[in-house]
């Protein structure tokens, strides 16, 4: 702690001789600019503008235990001359709190930038092993901060979602017959999100929930939803830690996302992102420690394909202002219904700059959009898309597949990486066109952005997005009436 100024009382009677009255008072505050966290697992960070208020009673009067703090506002004390304001005691009631701003990272997940709170109490905590134990805790709360969800939290390689609209309650939790156990938990909500430091990548996000549950050496954790605790956000509000230590130990966000991903895939709905540690494989056979972050969505609505520009036209009702009209997206592609989505973030342990991504979804219900003149159908859809690093190498999914999941339906991440850098969908699909081409087998649809020429007489270039659709084993039929399942009926 640096640039600290403060005042401390201490208190006793002045008549004791029978020795019935050994009660003590202690009231300080201390006021400092800056202060750096050590000493507290999966913690880090600085504090600064802190400001530290405590007002007790301790001992006893005639055998009885006494609590009751001495009322300063009346009589206030000052110090230094002349009297310093920042270390004014005027408390009126017990107190024992600690304000700040705050930069702090918790397990590397979760960075978190704000106004906050600090209480410290003792309290009998329930663990996942169905034991209890008293513990010192100490609590830090706030709201309306600024954030980050991620790998790398803190650090200028940090990937993953920036938060705003934080409110969180910390407790860091100590047994109280053994200093070496310390639990560290961490109950948040957050009203938005962003993906940060992601190329070809969009993620958003709105009401989500951040848990984070550590558990001790021995893979305990508290189990907070037996015996909640309530910690102070500050404006008079408080938070109630609610977490269910029966899940065991939690690093997770919930909520409502978006995912958006190299311009041919897209999903939206409630979704689980989960910190973790992994191995992976290369295609050349070696292996790299990562850190991952896996995004999933369960039965949602996805789309593969184009994304149109979206068009504007006047309308006759407001001609000398030229407001838009509705915009109208002109998207080509399939949407999915129902589908389970599964995003995989990695890291290399040892160099934060190397990442690769990698999507995979599924879906049984698809249909076209934006195809004019074309009826499709398709069954047991796969989106697969696998991003390589920097350096031009992906991941070989299939040596060691990635199950990633929130519910009952895992998307297993098991894409061949010989097949190299992916942005493809495939699947079961039957397909008309204009009602005299028919086809009907395995097909593939890949998405890149290329420049073609056109015929005119300059041979104009444009560049363009270009969707392609191919099949292979696939029954055709070419003439009327090529959408009839009979053959009669061609």
């Amino acid at each position: 702690i640096t640039g600290v100024d403060f005042g401390f009382v201490l208190v006793s009677p002045s008549d004791n001789q029978s020795g019935a009255d050994s009660r003590r008072w202690t009231a300080a505050r201390v006021k400092a600019t800056s202060a750096t966290l050590s000493g507290v697992d999966a913690i880090s960070g600085t504090l600064t503008g802190l400001t530290f208020d405590l007002n007790r009673a301790s001992g006893k009067l005639n055998a009885v235990e006494q609590s009751t703090a001495i009322d300063f506002s009346n009589a206030a004390i000052e110090f230094g001359t002349p009297a310093n304001a920042n270390t004014k005691i005027n408390f009126s009631d017990k107190k024992f709190s600690l304000s700040a701003t705050t930069d702090i990272t918790v397990g590397s997940f979760v960075g978190l930038k704000g106004s906050i709170s600090i209480t410290k109490t003792d309290k009998d905590l329930e663990l996942s092993n169905s034991k209890t134990v008293t513990a010192n805790v100490l609590a830090i709360g706030g709201s309306g901060l600024t954030g980050f969800a991620g790998l790398n939290s803190g650090d200028t390689a940090a990937t993953g979602l920036t938060l705003t609209g934080i409110e969180f309650a910390l407790a860091i939790a100590t047994d109280a017959a053994d200093s070496s156990r310390r639990w560290t938990s961490l109950d948040a909500e957050a009203t938005s999100a962003e993906l940060k430091n992601l190329t070809g990548f969009g993620l958003t996000g709105a009401n989500l929930a951040i848990e984070v549950n550590r558990a001790d050496a021995n893979g305990v954790v508290v189990n907070y939803k037996k015996t909640p605790l309530s910690i102070d956000i500050g404006g008079g509000n408080t938070r109630q830690m609610q977490l269910d230590g029966a899940s065991g130990e939690t690093t997770f966000v919930k909520g409502d996302l978006d995912l958006k991903a190299m311009d041919l895939f897209s999903a939206k709905g409630a979704a689980t992102l989960r910190k973790s540690l992994g191995t992976v494989a290369q295609v050349d056979g070696t292996t790299t420690a990562v850190n991952l972050l896996t995004l999933a969505l369960e039965n949602v609505d996805a789309f593969a394909g184009t994304k149109g520009q979206t068009t504007t036209t006047g309308t006759s009702d407001t001609p000398s202002t030229g407001a838009p009209t509705a915009a109208t997206p002109t998207d080509h592609g399939l949407k999915l219904t129902g589908a389970n989505v599964a995003l995989a973030i990695a890291t290399d342990v040892a160099d934060k700059t190397r990442k690769w991504q990698a999507i995979k979804a599924s879906s049984a219900s698809v249909s076209a959009v934006g195809l004019n003149s074309v009826s499709l159908s398709a069954t047991n859809l796969t989106v697969e898309i696998n991003r390589p690093d920097s350096n031009g190498k992906v991941i070989d999914w299939s040596v060691l597949p990635l199950a990633v999941t929130d519910g009952a339906n895992p998307v297993k991440i098991d894409i061949d990486g010989k097949q190299g850098a992916l942005s493809r969908a495939r699947g079961q699909l039957t397909l008309t066109v204009g009602g005299f081409f028919h086809v009907a087998g395995e097909f593939a649809l890949e998405k890149s952005s290329q420049t073609v020429t056109l015929s005119d007489a300059a041979k104009s270039q444009v560049a363009v997005d270009m969707l392609t659709i191919g099949g292979r084993r696939v029954a055709a039929f070419a003439g009327v009436n090529a959408e009839s399942t009979t053959e009669a009926n061609r």
